[in-house]
């Protein structure tokens, strides 16, 4: 028995890395999915706001045109044409971001499996190694 307790000891050793590893592998997918979340909801505020204000800008226009006597003019539709263009312009900024932001996270996660098997690999290598080292000094 006494003979046998360091290869179980190397085997529970390997096997306790392996899975702290796990664990903290689906803790920081969890992390990451709630990053996310967050990001999302910062964007759609964002976007309500910028919707607001786009909103706001052509009531404001429209409301001084027609105090002005001129709501029917081409200048009013020019405004307001360009008020929405802008608001356009920003939402594709906005949606190029969040189309970076997802291929980041994507890659980032690509990174962090890599890093998970390396580590796994190299605890059960280690483990293998431990247990090699065990055998060859039973043998001497």
């Amino acid at each position: 028995m006494a003979a046998a307790a360091p290869f179980i000891l190397a085997a529970v050793s390997t096997g306790t890395q392996i899975t702290q590893q796990r664990k903290a592998k689906k803790a920081t997918r969890r992390a990451r999915r709630v990053e996310r979340r967050a990001a999302d909801i910062q964007n759609v505020r964002a976007r309500k706001k910028q919707l607001a204000e786009r909103r706001r800008l052509e009531a404001s226009t429209l409301a001084q045109a027609g105090n002005s006597g001129i709501a029917g003019s081409s200048a009013v539709s020019g405004v307001v044409g360009s008020i929405g263009s802008q608001f356009a312009a920003n939402a594709g900024f906005s949606n190029q971001l969040e189309r970076i932001e997802a291929e980041r996270n994507r890659f980032t996660d690509r990174a962090g499996r890599a890093v998970q098997r390396g580590a796994t690999l190299g605890a059960l290598f280690s483990g293998a190694s431990n247990i090699a080292t065990q055998l060859e000094s039973n043998n001497d």
